[in-house]
């Protein structure tokens, strides 16, 4: 089944991506302005700028770790949902907070 959300970047959150600078494949994602800061690493790097980018999360990702989308189906949504919820995540179509 496809993710048919679409996300964006809160305006809460500063992010940077290690390889964009010839690092490690981890992705920082601080909260503004407690400076709290979160490493996402792996398939859940992949996760986050894939949903920032758009399209369907769940195909897209399926397809960089070249394993069936319904396997990782469950995975993907419930990482969506938890960066959505701690405010690391948003959907496209909610309100900047």
């Amino acid at each position: 089944m496809a993710d048919m959300n679409r996300y964006r970047v809160p305006d809460t959150i500063a992010w940077v991506d290690g390889t964009d600078f010839d690092l490690d494949a981890d992705l920082y994602l601080t909260k503004l302005p407690s400076g709290n800061t979160v490493l996402l690493k792996d398939t859940a790097r992949l996760i986050w700028l894939v949903a920032i980018e758009g399209g369907d999360v769940v195909s897209e990702v399926a397809n960089l770790v070249a394993r069936p989308a319904a396997e990782i189906e469950s995975d993907v949504q419930t990482l969506l949902r938890d960066l959505t919820q701690r405010g690391l995540l948003a959907l496209a179509d909610a309100d900047p907070a």
